[in-house]
């Protein structure tokens, strides 16, 4: 049981940190190509902030 739970817990953090790495690079990409990512980052910053809840939700 314990270990199931440390696996989930582990997948769910490397699901995060993809993520986190996929956005910035995406982020770049833009401000590279154009001055989108101010509305970008509005953007992902509720649903940064939408996952950051749900993680704190699996955690309790």
């Amino acid at each position: 049981m314990i270990k199931f739970f440390t696996k989930k817990i582990i997948s769910i953090i490397n699901k995060r940190i993809f993520f986190l790495i996929f956005v910035t690079i995406l982020l770049y990409y833009f401000k590279k190509k154009k001055n989108i990512g101010k509305g970008i980052m509005k953007r992902i910053s509720w649903k940064a902030r939408i996952g950051n809840f749900i993680l704190k939700i699996l955690y309790r």
